[in-house]
């Protein structure tokens, strides 16, 4: 494909996100309100535990290609295993390394598979409850050669903050590369480095684990002054495309200098607010990076420090998650209330907001765009608006949730509003979102809603 009509549907996917414009539509059907509750998304795939045994429990997977049905491909892929052999409560997939890692449930829970992986130093692995001081709920998290494996407890936290702990193992070499350490959630970054949630030595931080020295480098404090209820990472899978694929627009990467983490708190004030806040990776490494310089023997990074110019934190009010999944290079989907545009439902997160960290990006458009100097959404007053760019530095009062200090942020976003040609259900039907590189998938209790924003194929 010639470099300039390579460049054409580059723009035209960016212009259908914009305008949220997809080009295709279709169903994934699903039995029940059951079936993927445990999910995850790889590389153009969204697979789903199916045929469950318990609430907590499942023996089948589904694998479904996100591309619509009539896109020209060598061959289109869709896959449905009614039982795997086995009792599951979790799954990982990665496409790139034909792998599937399934969490057997048993007296002792066992990652494993029926046919070993070539390259896996093990076929199975051991887990101990004995070795885990919480042990309700267990996820796993691939992303290249590390397995994150979580556990967590469903006890309502009152003022001891969130429960739970990760460990992380390397399926090649079968070492661990982090031990159990007590920590709600966690995100991997680049240079074997990985990103936890912690409760000590402040009441809420953040923690950046070196995987090849199996020590903490850095404590970023965040301006809770008391633990949270919980707290959790908007992340998404490495994305390494198969190289023979045959359009070349599903052979691109984003840039993973431009990738953002989402982040999640419940606080424990009366209200129990939700927060979500957007974290620059790039920005987020280079504090980190520069504070180790010049503080070879300080680990602990205050908040004023880093936090203000790498997040961006959203007022309850307006912003609310729309699912783990929900987030692709630099964008976040998010549920948004906009009290000017629906005053009839002010509270029912009744719009679909795409916000787009893009740095590069926005510093094009600056020319092109009036500039908000205002709080987030507050003044988007008719149809028309529906994209802008807020630059404004956001102030949170503390003494709105007696757990938050004051917060100042700053991450400049743009932010858009689909509507129009936007799902056919209201925003609220959907239990959960998923954003991927081409397309959004709204999960409802019947189906599954799939947009796709690829162009067509010059072979379609």
């Amino acid at each position: 494909m010639p470099a300039n009509r390579l460049l054409e549907r580059v723009r035209e996917r960016q212009r259908r996100f914009e305008m949220c414009d997809p080009s295709h539509k279709w169903h994934i059907p699903r039995i029940n309100l059951r079936d993927g509750y445990r999910y995850e998304l790889n590389n153009g795939f969204l697979a789903r535990g199916t045929n469950h045994t318990s609430e907590e429990s499942f023996c089948g997977i589904d694998f479904h290609q996100l591309l619509p049905p009539d896109f020209h491909l060598q061959q289109h892929l869709d896959l449905n295993r009614d039982h795997v052999g086995m009792t599951l409560v979790d799954f990982s997939f990665s496409i790139a390394d034909d792998l599937l890692v399934l969490v057997e449930q048993c007296p002792d829970p066992r990652v494993r598979s029926d046919e070993p992986h070539p390259d896996a130093a093990s076929p199975f692995v051991s887990l101990k409850s004995s070795e885990f001081p919480y042990w309700t709920i267990c996820t796993s998290l691939l992303h290249y050669d590390y397995l994150a494996i979580g556990f967590s407890t469903s006890v309502n936290a009152n003022d001891g903050g969130f429960q739970g702990c990760q460990t992380i193992y390397n399926w090649k070499t079968g070492a661990y590369a982090m031990p159990t350490i007590e920590t709600s959630d966690v995100a991997f970054l680049p240079h074997h480095q990985a990103l936890l949630f912690l409760n000590e030595p402040e009441p809420c931080s953040l923690g950046i684990y070196d995987l090849r020295t199996s020590k903490i480098t850095n404590i970023l404090v965040l301006p809770f002054q008391r633990p949270v209820a919980m707290a959790c990472f908007v992340t998404c899978p490495p994305y390494r495309p198969d190289p023979t694929s045959d359009d070349p627009l599903l052979r691109m990467v984003p840039d993973p200098r431009l990738d953002v983490i989402g982040m999640q708190f419940t606080t424990l004030s009366i209200r129990r607010r939700n927060y979500v806040v957007v974290l620059s990776q790039h920005k987020l490494m280079q504090s980190a990076s520069k504070h180790r310089e010049d503080f070879p023997n300080e680990t602990l990074l205050a908040w004023e420090h880093w936090g203000p110019e790498s997040t961006r934190w959203f007022s309850p009010r307006n912003i609310r998650s729309a699912g783990y999944r929900a987030i692709w290079g630099s964008r976040i989907l998010v549920r948004g209330s906009l009290e000017r545009i629906h005053p009839e439902e002010p509270m029912m997160y009744s719009s679909l907001i795409v916000l787009d960290f893009n740095q590069r990006f926005l510093r094009r458009r600056r020319h092109r765009q009036t500039t908000r100097a205002d709080t987030p959404f507050a003044d988007i007053e008719n149809e028309a608006d529906e994209r802008m760019i807020v630059e404004s530095e956001w102030n949170w009062e503390g003494q709105m949730d007696e757990t938050l200090r004051d917060i100042k942020s700053s991450l400049p976003f743009q932010a858009t509003i689909c509507r129009g040609p936007s799902p056919l259900h209201k925003v609220r039907d959907y239990h959960v979102l998923y954003l991927e590189q081409n397309t959004i998938v709204g999960s409802l209790y019947d189906h599954y809603d799939v947009w796709s924003f690829l162009p067509p194929s010059d072979k379609s």
